[in-house]
């Protein structure tokens, strides 16, 4: 697994990183936040966020394998399909039928592929 970390001064830009990355690219994002002071005379409290974005492992071109049960729920599509886009969604050509379909991040992250 590679990993690139980033740090923002503020949540707002970290937030619209993570916007930037779920507009482009199907993504699982973990939001975490931590306590790390506080100030009980002024009421303030300082906290550390951390945002973990995980982008799908599948890039244009890409012959990829679904699994058996995800090929069916598809539209009965052969399981070896190549990956013609990566947008919001993947875009899966069946190479066979030359069928489109549209894998959304959810139905991914239920069922990964490689």
């Amino acid at each position: 697994v590679q990993r690139l970390d980033f740090y923002y001064a503020t949540r707002s830009e970290a937030l619209h990183m993570v916007e930037f990355l779920n507009s482009v690219s199907p993504t699982k994002c973990k939001k975490s936040e931590r306590m790390i002071s506080q100030d009980i005379q002024n009421n303030t409290y300082n906290y550390k966020y951390t945002f973990s974005v995980e982008l799908v492992p599948v890039c244009k071109d890409d012959f990829v394998c679904l699994p058996p049960k995800l090929a069916r729920s598809l539209g009965q599509v052969n399981p070896l399909t190549v990956c013609i886009k990566v947008g919001t969604t993947l875009k899966l050509i069946d190479i066979n039928t030359l069928q489109i379909v549209d894998v959304s991040a959810p139905v991914f992250w239920r069922a990964p592929f490689t």
